[in-house]
Formats: C-alpha cells, sequence, structure tokens
C-alpha cells in the first residue's frame, strides 16, 4: 500500500516538472509577443498538473 502511494507521489512529481520545464523552454525558443499574452501564472500550472 505504502510503495503505491510512492509511486503515485513519484508520477505527480514527475508530471508537475515536465509541465514546468516544457512552459520555460516554449518561452526560451518562442519571442513572439502574441506567446507573452498566453501566458499563465504559476498558480494555474500548479492547477492544471
Amino acid at each position: 500500500m505504502i510503495a503505491v502511494g510512492v509511486v503515485y507521489a513519484v508520477l505527480i512529481g514527475v508530471g508537475l516538472r515536465l509541465l514546468f520545464t516544457v512552459t520555460y523552454l516554449v518561452r526560451l525558443i518562442d519571442r513572439r509577443t502574441e506567446q507573452h499574452l498566453r501566458r499563465v501564472s504559476h498558480r494555474a500550472r500548479v492547477v492544471s498538473g
């Protein structure tokens, strides 16, 4: 039962890390002004993750 909880926590952590990493990579690569307007706050990213 504990192993299931650990695996679940790791999967959530990896998903959130991936979500933030991809967002920062897009910001570095795409510098258009439209991309500036589409930015989402950290809080909204955590909720969507």
